[in-house]
């Protein structure tokens, strides 16, 4: 990626601990790293996007869509899927 090159986003956060940075483009999510800014996760809704937010411990993200009124929860850790299986 070009760091010149435009992201157009609706909404950005960073994790807490700074690692990753969540952004969202209409009903898409995309999680990079945020050292080489390479793309991490990908997630597509089936609405529009309109606010992220990060658990405390950087284990999930919240993604809320404004017009369905919903909130979607994703867990971006995977070790915690495999501790809890």
């Amino acid at each position: 990626m070009n760091f010149t090159d435009p992201i157009n986003f609706k909404c950005a956060e960073y994790s807490h601990n700074g690692n990753h940075l969540a952004i969202s483009s209409g009903s898409e999510l995309t999680i990079y790293d945020s050292d080489s800014f390479t793309r991490d996760l990908n997630f597509d809704f089936k609405d529009t996007i309109t606010q992220v937010s990060w658990s405390p411990d950087d284990d999930f993200i919240f993604v809320f869509l404004g017009k369905k009124e919903e909130v979607h929860v994703r867990c971006f850790n995977s070790e915690v899927v495999e501790n809890k299986a």
